[in-house]
Formats: C-alpha cells, structure tokens, sequence
C-alpha cells in the first residue's frame, strides 16, 4: 500500500460510515476491518506498505 492507497483507505473508511446500517452486514465488516488497518498505521504499528488492499477500493 503506498500513501495514495492509505488516502484511499481513509476516503472508504468515510464512505461506509455515511452508508452502514447495520454493523452485522458484510459492509459493516469491511468498515471494521479498513478502520483497524488504518488505526494501525496511525498508531506505528504498520507501514503503509504492510497493508495489502483489495483493488476495488
């Protein structure tokens, strides 16, 4: 993941907020799953490069 893909990351993570209903739904999971990645490179934990994203993003 380069620091374009991260900023892409963030724009989806925004995206599914304003459109999640239900936190059970497979969007709901996908939100979950992109914040704690994103959350990790924040906090050090990852590189941007360490995150593989999916291409439709």
């Amino acid at each position: 993941m380069t620091h374009r893909d991260y900023n892409r990351l963030l724009t989806r993570i925004g995206q599914l907020e304003r459109t999640v209903r239900r936190p059970d739904s497979v969007e709901g999971l996908e939100l979950y799953t992109l914040k704690a990645a994103a959350i990790a490179v924040a906090e050090g934990y990852a590189k941007p490069s360490d995150i593989r994203m999916p291409e439709r993003l």
